[in-house]
């Protein structure tokens, strides 16, 4: 595999993107400062990156309201390794959906491109990372492919199979989850990462657009599906133990919930419920008791915004960002509060964003 390098300096400049520069050197010094007093510092001074879609890459300061652009590219989506030294992201060729994926070296700015001239990506899904930075999984084709950061070296995780999507990893770094279809059977497929031996587990109906989530304790995959209901306008979560494939049903809503997402405890989950007539509220159902809380996302009465992407909670657990949907299609990112449910937008000027990611 052949990297193409540039220097970042320069290839900045070239854009003649002096802000980006600035943006670049105030993401170091966050860093530098916060590695300097441990992960206190980041914990008070939690920090989000997003898109503005073909345009730049953001950095926010989610307390102190400080917003700056960062990088500009034609950008689709981004995620930072769980050890804050890498951002991966997307961007566009001119035959969209193709593009190339990237990753940032966050200490010094050098930047990579992982794929070949010949090996355009679909650019449509967030790059994932594994549990130890080392690697970003990807479908392409009919195959599931592991690349190592560091490295450049590729292999085929596992192949033989359609409409890959939607890679996650085991928190232990030892199987990928995904979606696929195999002879005709759609579902959510497991495959070990070290032996290569696949398994689709016992799912039926699994939501398609949206990705399986593990439990922080690596025993279930949430997910989403109408499972029980005969209409695929209704569909809950539920949740399988991926060594025995026992199955439990944990909502049980006459709505479209979507994108679970586990609190880093392990203890709750949140979720997105639509309702009909396009009212989406953000839930949290404790795993153990089965209690619901609604947080009001999308209030009618407040002329709240809409909650269109996955959410993603904060490294300490305490908010949970998603994109939402503003008036004539615009969208935002939203930031919502675990314990009030109070929510603010953080880019109120409106545009095209998303693809919120914390800096760990």
């Amino acid at each position: 595999m052949n990297f193409s390098r540039s220097g970042w300096i320069g290839r900045l400049l070239r854009r003649g993107s002096v802000v980006a520069v600035l943006g670049w050197l105030i993401l170091a010094a966050l860093i530098v400062a916060g590695r300097a007093v441990g992960q206190v510092a980041f914990a008070s001074r939690p920090l989000l990156a997003f898109v503005s879609y073909y345009e730049s890459i953001y950095l926010t300061d989610v307390l102190g309201g400080v917003t700056v652009r960062w990088w500009d590219i034609d950008v689709r989506s981004l995620a930072v390794s769980l050890d804050g030294r890498w951002l991966a992201y997307y961007a566009f060729r001119s035959a969209l959906p193709e593009g190339d994926l990237y990753v940032i070296s966050l200490p010094d700015g050098e930047l990579r491109r992982l794929n070949e001239d010949d090996a355009p990506l679909d650019v449509t899904e967030n790059p994932r990372w594994s549990p130890d930075s080392q690697s970003i999984a990807y479908p392409q084709g009919d195959a599931m492919v592991l690349v190592n950061v560091t490295t450049g070296v590729t292999h085929s995780l596992v192949s033989g199979l359609s409409h890959l999507s939607q890679p996650t990893w085991s928190p232990d770094g030892s199987h990928v989850a995904y979606l696929a279809t195999h002879a005709d059977r759609a579902g959510i497929y497991m495959t070990d990462v070290q032996t290569g031996q696949t398994r689709r587990l016992p799912v039926d109906r699994a939501a398609t657009s949206f990705p399986p989530a593990w439990s922080p304790d690596g025993r279930w995959l949430a997910y989403s599906s109408s499972r029980v209901s005969n209409s695929a306008l209704y569909r809950n979560i539920y949740m399988v133990d991926v060594q025995t494939g026992q199955i439990e049903q944990l909502t049980h809503d006459r709505a479209t919930v979507s994108r679970p997402a586990w609190s880093l405890d392990g203890r709750q989950i949140a979720y997105i419920s639509s309702q009909e007539g396009g009212h989406a509220d953000i839930q949290i159902t404790d795993v153990q008791t089965g209690q619901a809380r609604r947080l009001p996302a999308d209030d009618p009465t407040r002329g709240s915004p809409l909650v269109w992407s996955r959410l993603a909670w904060s490294p300490d657990g305490s908010w949970i960002t998603y994109g939402c949907g503003l008036q004539y299609l615009l969208t935002a990112i939203c930031l919502m509060d675990v314990s009030t449910g109070e929510y603010r937008i953080l880019t109120p000027g409106g545009g095209n964003v998303g693809s919120p990611t914390w800096l760990p």
